[in-house]
């Protein structure tokens, strides 16, 4: 049983529903983290539909605007969108997905994933199915099972981790220099875990100024809500740069999964660049990771910082099922895209940008 969430509670470019399913499923947000969530397409999806809720635009349309700068292989990548929207890839459900950049799972969570995937395809057979944030390594027996159901692995993006659950014989030469720095700005870091209406409003602005205005609009355009629900239900808690008079200058929030810790939203104020703003967040996240003995997925994007300063890349994967068709042509059609993209490693897509 499940019951679904108005994600555009949490997210205005959401164009999906959430649910939660398993063999106790409540209702409501209550669910997070004691069932597997689903992400359901809605028809007509805003235009601008967030690349977490739609892997279709996170192959395509996003891809296409990093590449924009390469006009050609861009307006490739939105030809090949056109293609798929035509085949059906964006009336679809992704298992195992809360409408955060990257997921982590409990065991509970990977334990029922199999079966809940077979309850979705059989209540819903005319769509395609998506496990997103798939690491081979991390999860060979999720894979063996899921591909055992008719899924096929196609890379996705390049995630960075700094493990830091023990202590590192030496810290990379810039992220030493940027904590020099950091000591110079005469900020303070604190994590909160509550947040009055003002302060959601307040990092909700500079989640915006970065994600949406500066790389896009298929990022979550998350609503001041998601923010205070994460931090004030007690499911993420939010670190905070702020100067003398507490003003916040940047933020994150931190999601601790087990051993993991991930970073769902980050922001910052853009108007004095020179700052450097950003690497004094990421200082704080790694000083808090460290602290805590945790291993940091620090997600995708941003790859040459992240790798400069000690991030070790990591192939991802989303696994995909089609639906049922003629001949079945649309799993032989996945069934060769695996093929072909099973000789590409994170090195092909770093060189691409990642």
């Amino acid at each position: 049983m499940s019951q679904a969430l108005e994600l555009s509670d949490w997210m205005r470019n959401a164009g999906a529903s959430l649910s939660w399913h398993g063999p106790q499923a409540m209702g409501g947000t209550q669910a997070m983290g004691g069932v597997v969530p689903v992400i359901c397409s809605e028809p007509n999806p805003p235009q601008d539909q967030c690349y977490i809720t739609s892997p279709k635009i996170a192959w395509f349309e996003y891809a296409a605007l990093e590449l924009e700068h390469q006009r050609c292989l861009s307006w490739t990548l939105l030809s090949l969108g056109r293609v798929a929207n035509a085949l059906g890839l964006s009336h679809h459900c992704v298992i195992g997905n809360f409408p955060i950049s990257t997921v982590v799972w409990t065991a509970s969570e990977m334990e029922h994933m199999p079966t809940v995937c077979s309850w979705v395809e059989q209540s819903m057979p005319d769509r395609f199915l998506f496990v997103r944030n798939v690491q081979l390594d991390q999860h060979a027996e999720l894979v063996q099972e899921l591909k055992a159901q008719g899924f096929y692995a196609l890379p996705a993006r390049v995630v960075y981790h700094f493990d830091l659950r023990q202590e590192p014989k030496k810290h990379a030469s810039q992220l030493l220099r940027d904590m020099k720095s950091t000591a110079k700005l005469g900020l303070t870091s604190r994590v909160l875990t509550h947040l009055t209406q003002e302060e959601s409003e307040h990092v909700q602005l500079l989640y915006e100024s970065v994600y949406i205005r500066k790389h896009g609009p298929y990022n979550a355009q998350y609503t001041p809500r998601f923010f205070s629900d994460m931090v004030n239900q007690g499911w993420m808690s939010c670190l905070v740069i702020q100067n003398e008079d507490e003003t916040t200058r940047a933020f994150a929030l931190l999601h601790r999964v087990g051993e993991t810790l991930t970073v769902p939203a980050l922001g910052y104020d853009l108007r004095e660049p020179e700052i450097g703003l950003y690497r004094a967040l990421f200082v704080e996240i790694f000083r808090h990771a460290l602290h805590h003995k945790l291993l940091l997925n620090y997600s995708s994007g941003a790859g040459d910082f992240k790798r400069k300063r000690g991030g070790q890349p990591r192939l991802e994967y989303t696994l995909v099922k089609a639906p049922r068709s003629c001949w079945h042509w649309k799993s032989k059609l996945l069934q060769r895209l695996e093929m072909w993209s099973s000789r590409l490693g994170h090195e092909d897509l770093i060189s691409w940008g990642a």
